[in-house]
C-alpha cells in the first residue's frame, strides 16, 4: 500500500508541475508563416522600427508605474532592442530606424516618431481609427523610404511572484505578467498587415521574457 500511495503521489506532482508548466510558459497568437509577414521577408522589404512602448502598471488597480529596473526595466529595453531588429534581419527585411536617417531629417522626422511611437497601441489595433495619425505615418514613410512601421507594445502588470510552500503543499499562481505585441502597420493607409502576440506571467526581468519575444519570429 505504501508503494502505491508513493507511487500516486508521484504522479499527482507531476501532473501538477506540468499544469504549472503549461501556465507560466509564454504564448503565443500569431505566426510569421502569415502571408503579410511572409510577403514582406520574401521582398526583402524595407521596415521602419519605431521605438517600443513599455510601460509599467499595478496589477491589482492597472495604476501607472514608473519603469524601474526592479520591475526589469533594463531588461525590458535591451530585450526589444536586440531581439526584434534581429528577428527581422534574420527573416530577410532591411530594417531601418531613426539612426539609419541623414542627419538633416531627424527633426522632420523626430516629431512624427514620438507621436507615432506614442499612439502604439493604436497603431497595433485592427479596429480604432488611425486617421488622425496618417499626417505622421506617410512623413515617416516620405523621409525614409519604407512602406511599413513595424509598431512595438509591451505592457507589464507588477504583481506578486508565484509561490509554493512545501510544508502544506499549497501554491499561488503569481500575478505579474508581460504583454508584448508586434505589428506591421502600412504607412500610408494605417493598415494592420500583420501582427503577433505573445504573454507570459513573468515581468521582463525574468529569462522567459526574452524567450517570448524570440517566440514572435519563430517558424
Amino acid at each position: 500500500m505504501r508503494i502505491f500511495y508513493v507511487g500516486a503521489a508521484l504522479v499527482a506532482l507531476a501532473a501538477m508541475m506540468s499544469g504549472c508548466a503549461t501556465v507560466t510558459s509564454p504564448k503565443v497568437v500569431g505566426t510569421t508563416e502569415q502571408a503579410g509577414f511572409m510577403r514582406l521577408a520574401n521582398e526583402g522589404a524595407p521596415i521602419f522600427l519605431l521605438p517600443p512602448l513599455i510601460t509599467f502598471e499595478d496589477a491589482k488597480n492597472e495604476q501607472p508605474l514608473t519603469p524601474l529596473p526592479k520591475y526589469g526595466s533594463d531588461h525590458a529595453d535591451v530585450a526589444m532592442a536586440t531581439v526584434v531588429p534581429a528577428g527581422l534581419g534574420e527573416a530577410g527585411m532591411r530594417v531601418l530606424t531613426v539612426d539609419s536617417l541623414a542627419s538633416s531629417d531627424l527633426g522632420a522626422v523626430g516629431d512624427a516618431v514620438r507621436r507615432l511611437t506614442e499612439e502604439s497601441r493604436v497603431l497595433v489595433s485592427v479596429r480604432k481609427d488611425k486617421s488622425a495619425l496618417l499626417p505622421a505615418l506617410k512623413q515617416v514613410a516620405d523621409i525614409s523610404g519604407a512602406g511599413v512601421a513595424c509598431v512595438q507594445t509591451v505592457r507589464v502588470k507588477v504583481g506578486s511572484g508565484a509561490m509554493y510552500d512545501p510544508n502544506s503543499g499549497a501554491m499561488a499562481q503569481g500575478t505579474n505578467s508581460t504583454a508584448i505585441a508586434i505589428a506591421f502597420v502600412s504607412l500610408t493607409t494605417g493598415e494592420v498587415v500583420w501582427k503577433n502576440e505573445a504573454f507570459v506571467r513573468y515581468l521582463p526581468s525574468s529569462g522567459k521574457f526574452e524567450k517570448a519575444v524570440k517566440m514572435l519570429f519563430a517558424r
